[in-house]
């Protein structure tokens, strides 16, 4: 199968979903692993994982920090569960 790797929590569809996470103030965010299909973001979910959105001293963080942190931790974590799942 093909896999991708989505930047946004369960259910979120689309492209630019941190950007909402941040501009909105969310104060979670996560990392969907989902099969590829024809329609964007509509394959079988196989790992998610939420993380807390790191805010220091009250600051909204970059996109690029939250990928560079948190996003990319939760997407290896998922990425683990897929292949224990798989293997």
């Amino acid at each position: 199968p093909c896999l991708i790797v989505h930047p946004g929590i369960e259910g979120d569809r689309g492209m630019s979903s941190i950007d909402w996470a941040l501009k909105e103030h969310a104060e979670e965010w996560g990392v969907t692993i989902l099969q590829a299909e024809d329609e964007m973001d509509a394959g079988d979910i196989w790992a998610t994982n939420n993380f807390k959105i790191s805010r220091h001293q009250g600051k909204v963080p970059t996109k690029s920090s939250v990928y560079r942190g948190e996003c990319i931790n939760a997407a290896v974590v998922g990425l683990r569960q897929v292949l224990h799942d798989f293997a």
